[in-house]
């Protein structure tokens, strides 16, 4: 049973649907409780985290005006960054590997998302995203449906070009005891 219920949850992780709490520039009721729901969604991730282990991997996707796409997986192990890998591609094409890091390695390229655990993101989000003046941004914050960290950015007002700033989690899967990372 519960073996089925952590693969339940695995797999839902990976398709997750959106909740989100949004922002256009007013202050509202929901703005003002973007700090209190990020601080709930920290809690409920420490959670996951301590009764599954920190071990996960996420990605981060970045699609460009030109239509270049790029990917980065970073793997997490014992709550540190141990391997990310870098896959680009052209609009209509299949995604290739452009490159892998291990441990000794991280940092090597600059290429790709930034070397994080879901912890730093979510320390990123409170103290670089969320502390914007809401009269020059709009803030996004949306979690999925367990309540974990999807999309945290801000939209400086009246911007013309690469205007959106932030934190997008593309997909989030925590290995069940039997796949669990060594």
């Amino acid at each position: 049973m519960r073996i089925a219920m952590v693969l339940l949850i695995t797999l839902s992780l990976v398709g997750c649907a959106d909740f989100a709490l949004i922002n256009r520039g007013n202050t509202t009721i929901v703005d003002k409780n973007m700090p209190s729901a990020l601080a709930n969604s920290l809690r409920t991730w420490s959670k996951l985290k301590r009764q599954y282990g920190a071990n996960y991997s996420y990605e981060r996707h970045v699609t460009t005006s030109s239509g270049h796409n790029n990917n980065t997986i970073l793997h997490i192990e014992d709550d540190r960054v141990e391997y990310r890998d870098y896959f680009e591609w052209q609009e209509g094409y299949m995604p290739t590997l452009s490159w892998s890091e291990s441990f000794a390695d991280l940092g090597r390229h600059n290429q790709g998302a930034a070397i994080k655990t879901i912890d730093q993101l979510y320390v990123q989000c409170q103290q670089q995203i969320l502390s914007k003046p809401r009269a020059d941004f709009s803030i996004q914050l949306a979690l999925d449906q367990f309540n974990i960290l999807k999309q945290c950015s801000s939209i400086k007002i009246a911007c013309v070009t690469d205007c959106k700033q932030g934190i997008r989690i593309s997909g989030l899967r925590i290995p069940t005891e039997s796949t669990q990372l060594k």
